[in-house]
């Protein structure tokens, strides 16, 4: 084998190993994502929910 073909296969070896390592965290990101989202959801939710009693309670 030449000296580039032993760097590429170093570099190929080393770009795998830092995806195997990123890999996890990004699913975590997307979950805390998906939860935020959620979260944001169900407040604007209970948000509109309680504005209209609100107003319902001064219009009777």
């Amino acid at each position: 084998m030449t000296l580039t073909v032993l760097k590429i296969s170093h570099f190929e070896q080393l770009n795998g190993k830092i995806f195997a390592s990123l890999l996890p965290r990004l699913t975590h990101l997307k979950i805390d994502y998906l939860i935020l989202q959620i979260v944001i959801k169900w407040f604007l939710t209970l948000h509109s929910f309680l504005h209209s009693r609100l107003l319902y309670c001064k219009l009777v």
